[in-house]
């Protein structure tokens, strides 16, 4: 199947990986991260999203044969070629580089694993922490490693529901976090209104009145990702 799909030339091989990279750099990117979420934007901030992403990618290619498991070599391999040409633009030398790398690569594999575990057994707040702990160690605590954990979560599923067989490489992206704008909800009591944020997704199907109402840029990806021309105006409710 894949030799069909691709043919034997190991350049369409490398158009796949070329793709797949600029996807995950651009998901790695998203501003809601650095301006919403509070990771730091800073080269290290930037590498630890840049990890998460490659390693959301791994997460889903493991166990893969063929071309599948190709890519995901490759994929790692220009990761590391990216991350080296960094450190050389941060203005590293060739003899800090390799020390530099070592400690990098040590820091990815073990963030990897954390990930991982927390991913295979299910557990969002063992994710949190883990997240929390390397974006975040300078934070006593970093209320917002809640809402990436929920994000890697969402993308490992989306990317799972993804076949190599057919979706290599066009419809292999993140999808796109907008910013969301902050739901406030009003208790019920009208003698002492309480607003508060919360993340809704983890709110019960029954309680506290919810709207949301999208902005344009969150209507855009929506369109992108259901493969419509465009979507005017969205504000569910739920109750």
């Amino acid at each position: 199947m894949f030799q069909r799909l691709f043919g034997r030339e190991r350049h369409a091989n490398r158009a796949i990986t070329e793709a797949l990279y600029a996807q995950i750099v651009a998901a790695a990117r998203q501003t809601v991260f650095y301006s919403d979420w509070d990771v730091p934007d800073t080269p290290l901030g930037r590498f630890e999203m840049l990890s998460l992403h490659m390693f959301l990618f791994q997460h889903r290619l493991r166990g893969e044969v063929g071309v599948a498991a190709e890519v995901a070599q490759v994929l790692i391999d220009e990761f590391f070629l990216d991350v080296e040409h960094s450190l050389r633009e941060l203005g590293i030398g060739d003899v800090g580089v390799p020390k530099r790398m070592k400690k990098l690569a040590k820091m990815f594999y073990g963030r990897t694993a954390a990930y991982d575990d927390a991913l295979e057994r299910d557990d969002r707040d063992a994710l949190a922490a883990a997240l929390a702990r390397n974006v975040r160690p300078d934070a006593g605590a970093w209320p917002q490693a809640a809402l990436l954990a929920s994000y890697v979560i969402d993308a490992a599923r989306q990317l799972t529901r993804s076949h190599p067989n057919r979706s290599f490489p066009a419809r292999w992206r993140f999808r796109r976090h907008g910013r969301v704008k902050e739901a406030e909800m009003k208790h019920a009591d009208t003698h002492s209104p309480v607003s508060f944020m919360a993340n809704v997704a983890r709110l019960p199907q029954k309680g506290l009145p919810v709207v949301i109402a999208a902005d344009a840029a969150q209507r855009a990806a929506l369109a992108e990702e259901h493969e419509l021309l465009s979507v005017e105006a969205i504000a569910p409710s739920c109750w």
